[in-house]
Order: structure tokens, then C-alpha cells, then sequence
């Protein structure tokens, strides 16, 4: 693997020379060197747009955007008592909550409920089906994800091919959006001085912060990255935090689906930081490794001073 220099990082995402990883080949390749059945993760990945290329691509891609256009309304709706109480929380004068664990997981499962009815008690589940993706996951977990996914299907009353469109909704959205969202509230709390209060910090109108910190391409052929030879079959990590906030939600074909939910999103959850006149402190973000793909907090901790 090689690192793309910032000045042909928009070359690697566009040009048609490189291609996003193709992850069921990975696991079909696990499946050949161990005799391990991992046909369910590998019929999962193949519902995810962000591992597929061409034809499979745009079909995968059309099927969720009409999964979560559907669905926006109720998300939104189910959104929404999970920020009054947010609301609520921090018109307490004096306590210490988690903002990942106490707000935005469990708004983002009550939202997901709208595609996937099943989300509500996946719970933990819908963290671990992320690291279906990472390089750095165990041959062991990846097969127990591999047999959660086969449960979750069978479970359902859906035809196995919509609940594996809605699974795969939910998982691609989970860490980014939790992610974006509560280390962007790490970054306005974190940076200010101490002790001020919520509503004089300064609360960007855009997501500035990404849960997506890099991603990979495949070199397809033969071709060249500035002066640099690459050969075909060469796979180029691109940092998405070095090109700046416009990438982070994709460039080109890859372009989010979840973005304008995700903007919305945020501009509701900081106003509704911006309207408390509590005084803030960050205590702790913890960020969960290792994991090659995601930046993902598993705990942003915040207290509230009277």
C-alpha cells in the first residue's frame, strides 16, 4: 500500500485507473485459504454501495437511496425526542453524561428502527458488524459476524433481500454519523476556554469533523500518481482529512447518501447545544482502536457546570 500525496488525492477518487476494495472478493479469498462458510458476510458486503464497483455499484447505491429517502420522515420524527431530552440534560446545572453512549447511539438506533425494526435490539451488534471491514479484524470475529448476520436475516419477517439492504443501511451509516456529529460537539466543547457557557461557544454551521478518516483504492492497471509508477493492483490510501471538510462525505460516484440527513442532523443537535446556557467542559474522547477504516469515539464524556 501507498499513501497518496493531497495533490492527486482527487485524482485517485475520480479517475477510473482505481477502484474501491473489493471486500467480497476478500472474504471469498478467507473462505478459499480456511474452508470457513463466510457466504453471509459476503452476500451482506455485496448490499454495501462503499465495496462496489460498476453496475453492482449503482444498483446497490439506488436500492439504499430509496431505502433511506422512504424512510427520512419517521427518522427525523424518531430523531427528535432523543434531543428534547438531550434539551433537557443539559439544563442541569451540575453532571457528567457521555454523548456517545447516552445520546447518539441510541438516537441513531431509534432512527434506523424506520428501515430496520430489528435495530432497536441489535444494540451492540451494529458496532461489531463495522469491523466486517477493517483490516485488522480477527479470522474469529469476522465469522461470528459472518453467523450474526445469517440470525438477523432469519429473524426477520422481510424477505431476506430487504432486510440485507436495510442491515447494510444501518451498518454504513452507524459509525460515520455518530462519529461526525459527536466529535465535531468534542471539538467546539474541547476548544474553547473553560468553564463558557454552551450558547457563547462558537457552533459551525457545517459537520467539521469525519468519522471517515481515509479511504482506499485498487489500481486497476498500470498508470502513474503524479511522477510515481504504480502497478496494477496497487492499493492507495487517500486522507480525506488532508483534502478538508468538502470530502468528507465522499467525492464523485461514492458521494454519501446519508449527507443531507447528516447536515440535518447536526444542525438540530447544535442548536440544540447553542440554546443551553450551561457552562461545559470536555473530560474525556476516546476513540476506539485499532481500526484502519473508522475514527469512531466510543466515549465522549462532557460535564456540566453550575
Amino acid at each position: 500500500m501507498i499513501a497518496c500525496q493531497i495533490e492527486n488525492a482527487t485524482v485517485v477518487l475520480r479517475d477510473d485507473a482505481y477502484a474501491v476494495v473489493d471486500m467480497a472478493a476478500h472474504y471469498r479469498e478467507i473462505e478459499r485459504a480456511t474452508g470457513l462458510d463466510m457466504s453471509r458476510a459476503i452476500t451482506f458486503i455485496e448490499r454495501i454501495p462503499l465495496f462496489l464497483r460498476g453496475e453492482a455499484h449503482k444498483n446497490a447505491r439506488r436500492r439504499l437511496a430509496g431505502l433511506l429517502s422512504a424512510a427520512r420522515p419517521q427518522m427525523v420524527a424518531k430523531r427528535e425526542p432523543h434531543l428534547a431530552r438531550l434539551q433537557q440534560r443539559l439544563g442541569d446545572p451540575d453532571g457528567t453524561f457521555d454523548l456517545v453512549a447516552d445520546v447518539l447511539v441510541p438516537m441513531y438506533a431509534d432512527m434506523s428502527t424506520a428501515f430496520l425494526p430489528e435495530a432497536d435490539h441489535l444494540g451492540t451488534e451494529i458496532v461489531e458488524f463495522t469491523r466486517l471491514f477493517d483490516p485488522v479484524t480477527g479470522l474469529a470475529r469476522r465469522k461470528r459476524m459472518n453467523d450474526a448476520i445469517g440470525r438477523v436475516v432469519a429473524a426477520s419477517p422481510a424477505p431476506a433481500g430487504d432486510t440485507l439492504d436495510a442491515l447494510a443501511l444501518t451498518v454504513l451509516g452507524h459509525d460515520p454519523f455518530i462519529a461526525s456529529l459527536g466529535l465535531t460537539v468534542a471539538g467546539v466543547i474541547g476548544g474553547e476556554e473553560p468553564l463558557r457557557r454552551l450558547c457563547d461557544m462558537n457552533w459551525p454551521t457545517e459537520i467539521a469533523e469525519t468519522g471517515l478518516p481515509a479511504t482506499e483504492r485498487d489500481a486497476l492497471r498500470d498508470t502513474t500518481l503524479g511522477t510515481t509508477p504504480i502497478a496494477a493492483g496497487t492499493r492507495v490510501r487517500v486522507d480525506l482529512d488532508a483534502l478538508g471538510p468538502d470530502s468528507y462525505f465522499g467525492i464523485g460516484a461514492h458521494l454519501c447518501i446519508g449527507r443531507a440527513l447528516s447536515r440535518e442532523s447536526w444542525t438540530a443537535l447544535a442548536s440544540v447545544f447553542a440554546g443551553s446556557t450551561s457552562k461545559a467542559s470536555l473530560e474525556r474522547v476516546t476513540i476506539r482502536e485499532p481500526d484502519r477504516i473508522f475514527r469512531y469515539p466510543e466515549t465522549i464524556r462532557i460535564t456540566l457546570h453550575g
